[in-house]
């Protein structure tokens, strides 16, 4: 009997460095790899003029590439990649140098993606936007898998309590704030990011008071105070085992 070959599976692949020509205009480059993917001649005017209006790129499609912003030049790269409609999409840091609206945009069509019945692979950073649209996350530190699951229930079963603390400026030395506040009885994890302190703390610890006290030391008020758990950020560094300030010293 003969035996049937199973079925090819197309997929894409964006690196997190666009290379793209800087001397071919957007329409071209995406011209050239509507060509490679073999999309009938009959259909690619269509296809591009359908993806460079959903990446936000037709008005900008006459330029050279030399001319995009890192923006566009990401845009550009994504949509190159959604232009054969793949089963498969592996992406990394696909949001890396956009805006918030082009990120929002990027999640967005990833979620449209998945809802069709592709398979989209991210390897990202941005936990809160893993959270709401993946089904399931892997999380790796050091080349170490921590935890392999749905998102919610990885929240669930590793992060403990947390604090925001919105300050009443941003600091000039995050550092200095994550090394003061990390060294608390009662604090796992420290981040500082622009005006806000995420602190984890320990199960069945209380160190509120003392955090207050600590960014008070180093010069900082704080004007709101909001009590988070279950989230992916406060399980990642649970798993991983270390505050921000230890990170900094790298592997």
């Amino acid at each position: 009997g003969t035996v049937e070959a199973p079925p090819s599976v197309g997929f894409g692949y964006a690196a997190q460095d666009a290379a793209l020509d800087p001397e071919m205009s957007g329409a071209e480059t995406l011209a050239l790899f509507a060509a490679l993917h073999r999309i009938p001649r009959s259909r690619r005017a269509a296809i591009i003029v359908e993806i460079a209006t959903r990446f936000g790129l037709t008005e900008h499609l006459p330029r050279l590439v030399a001319g995009y912003s890192g923006g566009l030049r990401r845009r550009l790269h994504l949509a190159l990649v959604w232009l054969s409609a793949p089963d498969l999409l592996l992406l990394d840091e696909p949001t890396a140098g956009l805006d918030p609206a082009g990120r929002a945009l990027i999640w967005e069509l990833i979620a449209e993606r998945a809802a069709r019945g592709g398979t989209v692979v991210v390897a990202t950073h941005d936990l809160t936007q893993v959270q709401r649209h993946c089904s399931r996350v892997v999380i790796l530190e050091r080349g170490r898998a921590l935890a392999d699951g749905p998102p919610a229930e990885i929240a669930h079963r590793h992060a403990g309590p947390r604090m925001l603390l919105q300050l009443t400026a941003a600091p000039t030395d995050q550092h200095a704030i994550e090394d003061a506040v990390a060294a608390l009885a009662g604090v796992s994890a420290v981040r500082c990011r622009g005006d806000q302190v995420a602190v984890d703390t320990e199960p069945g610890s209380q160190p509120h008071d003392h955090v207050v006290a600590a960014l008070a030391g180093t010069g900082h008020e704080v004007s709101v105070i909001s009590f988070l758990r279950d989230d992916l950020e406060g399980a990642y560094f649970r798993l991983a085992g270390r505050p921000l300030a230890d990170a900094r010293s790298g592997p």
